[in-house]
């Protein structure tokens, strides 16, 4: 043992000694050499070896097991997952990207208009439906599989080449075991294809630059192409790569330009077809699609957070309508037709522009968009991991988000620590650089759009190498004695807690109940109503706050004769969202179909879901939206005279208008604009209560009651309907009406501490005493 010895006292004083130092100085074989600088498996030629050293020292032993079990896993989670049909219906953007597939192979493969969206995985799917009929999209989810199975191997090698194996070891477990990837990989969402590509592009790349052979090089631009084509946000590697090799000191300046034409020719190569796709069809120069200045303007606009919770309020909240309503506001604010490329520049003047004018805005939303990048929450715009984490308690065993983002904060810290890498190979301190010039240009794409939990997955190999360089230097300084400084790591955990743990109100949309509603309507469009009902009464057991649930509640209702369930499933909608006008449309039809016969009221119902209404696009009105956010009062009533130039029947606008003219004491003309709303919409409940408030002011109690009757019989509970009622019942001296409707109030609110004072109001006016009900009470509350 005496060799061994003298080894592990070089080891300690040459912690940077390379496989061909041990091979030169003590004699050793490589495969020994990279078995000692790996696992410290140190025996003496001829000795047995133990089954870890054995292991552990051949890397295709490790690779095939690291395989192995990824394929388990999957195996087990696909398993789980064909066994429940709720979870493979396609929502959202799977439902998007279905669809498109499907025309794209009805109706051609070319196409009629330039992608808005970034093509591949839609054609992929196309591809599949063509070959594999019906089960086309059975067929990409193994796919997808498959790929994910074969990710983790690519992060191991990743690691290899930037650290050491004992790093490669810890990021690949993490990654065969992250339950995450396997959620994005049972969904047709083109996530997953990101994910599993990116280590392999990284390695590839890397490759390229240690070789530094053109072929290489011109591959590394094919599939940086490729990556682009899967998610357009990659394309900016381009330019890191081309940078890397233009400041490289490796080779002189011609082979430096040498190398990078021919990067360059191989990403030419693969968009070149789609950019003159997108000419033919569309007679505009689109490199491969046009969304990037509406993704720049949702993450940054007057109103957002950064995250896809909040979003502007021309946009439907369906990816099916974002390419319609992008365009349709464009070409609203301009006054007339736009090309694609014209529609994404016009986002990027907007999102500017909302950025220069409110500059704090802009930085609170981007130190907001950081806490979402390492909260511990699972919140998406599609499918819910929390769902499927309840569904399939295999999720339950897996490592998730907040696990692996302690990790990394904690790899991120070392990661510019000396002694970190002293444990390192040589060469990694390069790659080092380069990797974090990738990481960081997938972030600045985060930082610029909007975050949640699906598009923050591709930093996950970064943060999962991170990671992994943690726990592998950790388990090295304990081994070996080491210090790792542990205040410093306590402190980065402390920090990676709070970041994790910070309550953003985000979160609560990280809930069951979305996609309980997500299935329920998806049951309700296809005329399942029997399901649909139980899903959306789950949703509601989960959340009863969740509005939207209600409507579609009352259509499922309608459509199975049970009208006055449908009734009081309307009543909490309007209740619990009384400031959204679109909800009153859902009244209108309620009282048009209520007294139909069941077929003709089923009928009506299915017609309705599957109407697809364009809204009217209004700049005027988003603007004074954004002027009344900073509390531009004037600059907001003139935009909002502007629009009901542009649309003198919208009711919102006349809302607004008239809150400002009530602000400003102009009543009268508030009253007018009011009253020609309730002339046109009767069933605008806010809009009557405005104009009654305005009438009890005015001490006008008679218009006051005739406005606030429709509301109070039939949701008395809007606003202060019921007590303003009460009091213009008063007022007039009708206390025989007057007395049911307080009665009425005190039973519902007697539990109320909010109420209290007005509840003991009412029962002392209903008492016998000499003081009349009219003395008690004051005006309007």
């Amino acid at each position: 043992m005496q060799k061994v010895k003298k080894i592990e006292l070089y080891l300690k004083k040459n912690p940077r000694a390379t496989e061909r130092d041990l091979e030169r100085k003590f004699g050793l074989t490589r495969t020994e050499a990279r078995m000692i600088l790996g696992g410290r498996c140190l025996v003496e030629r001829g000795e047995p070896k133990s089954f870890w050293c054995s292991w552990y020292g051949s890397e295709k032993k490790v690779m095939w097991t690291l395989l192995a079990l990824a394929c388990v896993v999957r195996g087990l989670y696909a398993f789980f997952l064909m066994r429940e049909d709720t979870l493979l219906v396609p929502l959202h953007d799977a439902e998007y990207y279905l669809k498109w597939a499907e025309k794209i192979v009805t109706d051609g493969w070319l196409g009629d208009r330039a992608f808005f969206t970034e093509p591949l995985y839609a054609y992929l799917l196309a591809l599949a439906l063509t070959l594999f009929g019906s089960a086309g999209s059975l067929a990409l989810l193994v796919l997808q599989f498959v790929l994910g199975a074969l990710a983790p191997l690519g992060l191991y090698l990743l690691s290899r080449r930037l650290l050491n194996r004992e790093t490669a070891l810890a990021t690949g477990l993490l990654a065969t075991l992250y339950g995450p990837f396997l959620f994005y990989e049972g969904l047709l969402l083109k996530t997953s294809l990101e994910v599993s590509f990116l280590p392999w592009v990284l390695l590839l790349i890397f490759y390229a630059f240690e070789k530094g052979k053109p072929v290489l090089f011109f591959g590394s631009g094919i599939a940086l192409g490729v990556f682009s084509l899967i998610k357009g946000n990659n394309l900016l590697w381009v330019p890191v790569v081309i940078g890397l090799l233009l400041s490289s000191w490796q080779y002189v300046l011609t082979r430096r330009m040498l190398l990078s034409g021919c990067l360059v020719i191989g990403v030419v190569l693969i968009i070149f077809p789609v950019t003159v796709r997108n000419y033919v069809v569309s007679h505009d120069f689109v490199l491969t699609n046009y969304s990037f200045g509406l993704a720049l303007y949702q993450g940054n606009w007057w109103g957002g957070d950064g995250s896809t919770a909040l979003v502007p309020p021309f946009l439907r909240p369906d990816p099916r309508y974002e390419e319609v309503d992008a365009v349709g506001m464009a070409e609203a604010t301009l006054g007339h037709t736009l090309t694609p490329s014209q529609v994404s520049s016009f986002w990027v003047r907007q999102a500017l522009s909302d950025m220069s004018e409110a500059p704090g805005h802009f930085l609170a939303t981007l130190w907001n968009k950081v806490l979402l990048i390492f909260n511990h929450s699972e919140f998406s715009d599609n499918y819910q991991y929390s769902y499927y984490r309840d569904t399939m308690p295999l999720l339950w065993f897996l490592p998730n988000f907040w696990l692996v983002s302690i990790l990394a904060v904690i790899g991120g810290i070392l990661f510019f620590w000396r002694d970190f890498w002293q444990t390192m190979r040589p060469e990694g301190r390069l790659r080092g650089r380069s990797f974090l010039l990738f990481f960081g240009a997938s972030v600045l794409v985060l930082l610029l759009t909007t975050v949640n939990a699906r598009y923050r997955l591709p930093l996950l190999p970064f943060f999962l190498i991170l990671a992994g360089g943690a726990v592998a230097y950790l388990i090295r300084s304990v081994r070996e004695g080491r210090t790792f400084h542990p205040v410093i790591l306590a402190m980065g955990a402390l920090m990676a807690l709070l970041l994790a743990w910070y309550p953003l109100p985000v979160v609560r949309f990280d809930t069951v109940a979305q996609s309980y509603h997500a299935l329920g309507y998806q049951a309700l469009t296809a005329g399942q109503y029997i399901e649909a009902q139980t899903l959306l009464k789950k949703t509601l057991e989960v959340d009863p706050q969740y509005a939207w649930a209600y409507g579609n509640l009352m259509l499922t209702n309608l459509a199975l004769g049970q009208v006055t369930e449908a009734e009081g499933a309307l009543k909490k909608l309007l209740v619990l969202r009384s400031d959204d006008l679109s909800n009153y449309r859902l009244l209108t039809f309620f009282r048009e179909v209520r007294d139909l016969p069941p077929t003709e009221r089923e009928a009506r119902v299915k017609a309705s879901v599957s109407r697809v209404e364009t809204p009217p696009y209004d700049p005027d009105w988003h603007e004074a939206e954004r002027l009344l956010h900073v509390g531009d009062d004037r600059g907001a009533e003139n935009a909002l005279r502007r629009s009901l130039i542009r649309h003198p029947d919208a009711p919102a606008s006349t809302m607004a208008l008239s809150a400002l003219l009530k602000k400003a004491g102009k009543t009268e003309e508030a009253k007018r604009l009011l009253t020609r709303v309730v002339e046109n919409h009767p069933e605008l409940f806010p809009v009557r209560y405005n104009l009654a408030n305005l009438y009890i002011m005015e001490e006008n109690y008679g218009k006051a009651a005739e406005l606030l009757r429709d509301i109070y019989e039939f949701t008395p509970e809007l606003g202060e309907t019921w007590y303003n009622y009460a009091v213009a019942l008063i007022k007039q001296k009708r206390t025989s009406e007057a007395i049911p409707v307080m009665q009425a109030y005190i039973d519902r609110y007697e539990d109320d501490a909010a109420r209290k004072s007005v509840v003991e109001k009412f029962r002392t006016a209903l008492k016998p005493t000499p003081n009349t009900i009219e003395s008690l009470l004051p005006g309007k509350r």
